[in-house]
């Protein structure tokens, strides 16, 4: 039941916290996504600390970036994905989505894994 565990945690956290954890939790599922329309197994996602954990101890600069740097990715996983669903997508379109969404992903995750 870890799930429901970083689900409670993420509803005693305030708003723009809880708003990160679901952003950061739509960017993997939209990675897996990503990995399945390349045809290619998920990639096991690292998980560090999750931030419902270290969301309140987070400096108020690094919570803005990491919302800001979330959001653009969020934005640009949905643009992809809608993409890819309006039209067949070659395989080096899917690999590029896949790459810059793992890359994103791996850069807004070390503003909180790395305290």
């Amino acid at each position: 039941m870890p799930q429901a565990s970083a689900l409670a945690k993420a509803f005693a956290l305030p708003p723009e916290g809880t708003e990160a954890a679901a952003r950061l939790a739509s960017i993997r599922q939209a990675l897996r996504t990503a990995d399945w329309i390349a045809g290619k197994p998920a990639d096991e996602l690292s998980q560090p600390a999750e931030i419902t954990e270290v969301w309140p101890a987070l400096p108020a600069a690094t919570q803005r970036c990491f919302a800001a740097r979330s959001e653009r990715l969020a934005n640009a996983a949905v643009g992809g994905l809608d993409l890819c669903g309006a039209q067949p997508i070659g395989a080096a379109a899917a690999e590029k989505l896949r790459q810059e969404l793992r890359d994103g992903l791996a850069h807004i995750e070390g503003l909180f894994s790395a305290r």
